[in-house]
């Protein structure tokens, strides 16, 4: 990378590829605080986007991802930690903000190799 307009695009491309990730594995990457809303949220409910931190409204307790309380018109908000992150991530990440500046302006779906480093931390939901 020769120039600081690559420089400018390569930032760009590595928090693209960071949001990529992170809508794949369907968790957090990072610190952040989520609010839930919900008309009906069962009992031992997992919380999504984890890896949990705390949960910040009061009379609701944690068991690592699982929100133990459940009830009708819930609106909680938690915190999520970076725990998750680790090389075989940050190859993932690097990998497609690569993907993204090799095909500048056409870069596609998610490369399988990609898919393949984080299929282990994807947390899978079914309906």
């Amino acid at each position: 990378i020769d120039t600081e307009t690559d420089d400018n695009l390569l930032e760009l491309y590595l928090k693209a590829a960071r949001i990529d990730v992170e809508n794949y594995l369907q968790r957090s990457l990072g610190i952040r605080t989520i609010q839930l809303l919900a008309q009906r949220l069962p009992d031992n409910y997992k919380l999504p986007w984890g890896p949990v931190e705390s949960v910040d409204t009061a009379d609701y307790t944690l068991f690592g991802d699982i929100l133990k309380e459940g009830g009708l018109d819930v609106n909680i908000e938690y915190t999520t930690n970076a725990s998750l992150v680790n090389s075989s991530i940050k190859q993932a990440i690097y990998k497609r903000a690569f993907d993204y500046y090799e095909n500048r302006g056409s870069a596609g779906p998610m490369p399988d190799i990609v898919k393949i480093i984080l299929n282990p931390y994807r947390r899978v939901v079914f309906p």
